[in-house]
């Protein structure tokens, strides 16, 4: 049986509210691993060149997502370049993962804390 610590919710509410009108095209998944409780790595899979807008877009996002949680909750972000159609490796968990049959609309996917979609979030 795996039991939830009660940060981990908190963190993907953090993170989902921190993506909420902030995903972008070239931006194919973000997976977390947990560390400890007080520390989260994040990795960002960008589809094509990681650019300085894209960089910046991704800080917002982590700056919002540490502004809401404890004062000394720490994250490691990392952004890698994975062109499609390479695969994209989970950590622990997903947070966003691109769906192409809903970008054919202009939709994205994000998964809440059950890795359950909300094709209404996120949506340009």
């Amino acid at each position: 049986m795996n039991i939830q610590h009660p940060i981990e919710d908190k963190i993907t509410e953090a993170l989902n509210n921190a993506l909420k009108g902030e995903l972008f095209e070239p931006l194919r998944g973000i997976t977390i691993s947990y560390h400890h409780l007080n520390k989260l790595e994040i990795i960002f899979y960008i589809d094509g060149e990681i650019t300085e807008e894209v960089a910046d877009r991704i800080d917002t996002i982590d700056t919002y997502f540490l502004s809401h949680m404890p004062e000394n909750f720490k994250s490691n972000v990392r952004i890698i370049r994975s062109d499609e159609p390479n695969p994209i490796e989970k950590l622990q968990k997903w947070v966003y993962l691109r769906d192409f049959r809903s970008d054919i609309k202009g939709g994205s996917t994000v998964l809440n804390k059950n890795n359950k979609k909300h094709n209404d979030i996120g949506k340009n």
